[in-house]
């Protein structure tokens, strides 16, 4: 009987370790072909997560990409455009046209909608909230607090409420003497003004007014030539 050579079998160990790999690097291939394919599931969930994350998940932002959902999640933090275009990923040169065009688009709008919808609703917020605190803040009376003694927080509770809710701060001067820091009116008005449209009505008079003049004077010019070049033919 003819015995195996001792080359072949100190060989033997190592091809069954080179099958071994193999085999473990077919069932990784049959996972997962290619690291793009694996990053593509990777970033499949990560849009599966921010598409989810939405408040309310719509036929709408579903159909959400991946930047664009990441835009809607980061503009629902602040509601401005740009920044949110910026932490979505796109470039800041170009972040505030972009944010102004995906604001444009209907799927994006209305997962915005959506959303804020569904925020309001579980926070049970209505607009009526929003302008009552608002009013409360544009139209306080400093003179009720002159006559409550406040020597301290804990005398904050003693004021009625409407001014209490006009509070955004409190400390002490350099004397000792407790103080109270109130709401600004300018931008409570502002923004209740946008709400009524009031602001609005108002830039659109601007608007006829500064068109009406522009024609104006475009028909004076167009009429100066003509006299003109009527002089010049003369």
């Amino acid at each position: 009987m003819t015995k195996p050579k001792a080359g072949v079998q100190r060989a033997a160990p190592k091809t069954a370790k080179k099958r071994a790999k193999r085999a473990k690097a077919v069932a990784k291939t049959k996972q997962v072909k290619t690291a793009g394919e694996a990053a593509q599931a990777v970033m499949a969930d990560v849009a599966a997560d921010l598409t989810e994350a939405l408040e309310e998940r719509t036929t709408e932002a579903r159909t959400l990409n991946i930047k664009n959902a990441l835009f809607v999640a980061e503009y629902l933090l602040d509601l401005n455009a740009t920044r949110a275009a910026i932490r979505a990923g796109y470039s800041a040169k170009t972040a505030g046209a972009i944010g102004h065009e995906l604001l444009k688009k209907p799927e994006i709008a209305d997962a915005i909608e959506e959303a804020m919808a569904a925020r309001a609703q579980r926070l049970n917020i209505s607009q009526d909230d929003v302008i009552r605190e608002l009013s409360r803040m544009a139209f306080f009376d400093p003179a009720r607090i002159a006559g409550q003694p406040m020597s301290g927080p804990e005398d904050i509770a003693l004021l009625p409420e409407d001014i209490r809710r006009s509070i955004i701060g409190w400390g002490w001067d350099k004397a000792g003497n407790f103080t109270l820091k109130l709401a600004p009116k300018t931008p409570a008005l502002q923004l209740i003004g946008q709400h009524l449209g009031i602001f609005k009505q108002e830039i659109d008079l601007n608007l006829k007014g500064a068109v009406a003049g522009a024609l104006e004077k475009a028909r004076r010019r167009v009429n100066a030539d003509a006299t003109a070049g009527a002089a010049r033919g003369a």
